[in-house]
């Protein structure tokens, strides 16, 4: 019997496309024809198979090609010993090669000895009837999932107006498109901002990372806009900076700006090096930078900061601390550290 199996979960699928165990809708199950019954009992229907029906007095419900193979060598002696009347039975175990003799013919063998199969044929008209529509449905259904995916791929325009978006999920949030963002020109309110636009201090990013002794190999930039279903919103635009020390074989190391999509706003500095050194003092120098503009230093102590981030690096363990106007998160990673400066 044809079997779709799902990818999944490894059950049995009772319909083409969709698991009722994981309810997963299933593109291309794994499809077995298969003749047995794994850990599993055979239907009802099946009661009179040859292993626990009444056989000897009933031989007229085994199939015409089980009778054919039966009298067709000595594999099959068991099953006419077993179609013989019971008063022949004890000469046949007694003489095996004479068997055949002992036994009656079958219903279904004609007069020259030939045995009919309609059922046989029947039954293998019926399977390939089967296994046709399977094939068609099968087709049908992966017809009409190519049309919803090309329907998903082309996206709708939203409309400007927040209150559409409102039945969003925190699990499934809507998804906008920069320009959409940028029209509304509302900063998002899930992420702090400081007074100066990212754009304003590229010049000064630079100059701190020339200063410092790094050399960008890459620059990219990813944006991330999305609204939930609270009203709560989440726009970012990230530009990332590659890096590396000429000379020095160094893992991976980065700089990431953050800023409001919508705005321009700066969010906050993602770093990531691997030389705990260099990140305190990567560190610093942004501070610096921020306070140039938006004067943090009327309630920071960067030199707290950075004793902070000293003992948290060199204990291999993270922290966070709210310093006022400006907060620091920082993380240690087998082989680096990453420090995030945002607003308090």
């Amino acid at each position: 019997m044809i079997r779709r199996i799902c990818p999944i979960c490894d059950q049995t699928m009772p319909f083409p496309h969709y698991c009722t165990t994981c309810r997963s809708l299933v593109k291309n199950p794994w499809v077995r024809d298969v003749t047995y019954y794994l850990n599993e009992r055979h239907p009802e229907a099946e009661q009179d198979c040859m292993f626990h029906g009444k056989l000897e007095e009933e031989p007229e419900h085994v199939p015409d090609l089980i009778r054919k193979i039966t009298e067709s060598g000595r594999s099959g002696e068991w099953r006419e010993i077993f179609s013989m009347p019971q008063s022949a039975k004890g000469s046949a175990q007694k003489t095996p090669g004479k068997t055949t003799s002992a036994r009656e013919p079958f219903a279904s063998e004609t007069k020259s000895g030939k045995t009919a199969r309609p059922e046989f044929f029947r039954v293998l008209a019926i399977l390939v009837v089967i296994a046709f529509g399977f094939e068609l449905l099968s087709g049908i259904l992966d017809h009409v999932g190519d049309g919803l995916g090309n329907l998903f791929e082309n996206h709708v325009e939203f409309d400007i107006d927040l209150g559409d978006f409102r039945g969003g999920t925190d699990e499934d949030p809507v998804m906008l498109t920069d320009e959409e963002v940028i029209a509304q020109g509302v900063p998002c309110s899930q992420m702090g901002h400081f007074d100066i636009l990212a754009d304003d201090v590229t010049d000064e990013i630079f100059y701190v990372l020339t200063e410092q002794g790094y050399q960008i190999i890459g620059i990219e930039t990813e944006s991330y806009n999305q609204v939930y279903g609270n009203g709560e919103t989440w726009y970012e635009t990230v530009t990332t900076y590659h890096l590396e020390i000429p000379g020095e074989d160094e893992d991976y190391q980065s700089l990431g700006v953050n800023y409001d999509t919508a705005t321009g706003e700066l969010h906050e500095f993602d770093i990531y090096l691997s030389d705990p050194l260099r990140a305190v003092s990567l560190t610093g120098a942004l501070l610096e930078l921020l306070d140039q503009y938006t004067d943090i230093y009327d309630d920071v102590n960067l030199q707290a900061i950075l004793e902070d981030l000293r003992t948290s690096m060199n204990n291999q363990s993270s922290f966070y601390g709210d310093y006022g106007s400006v907060a620091v998160t920082q993380y240690s990673y087998p082989d680096g550290f990453s420090i995030y400066i945002g607003r308090g």
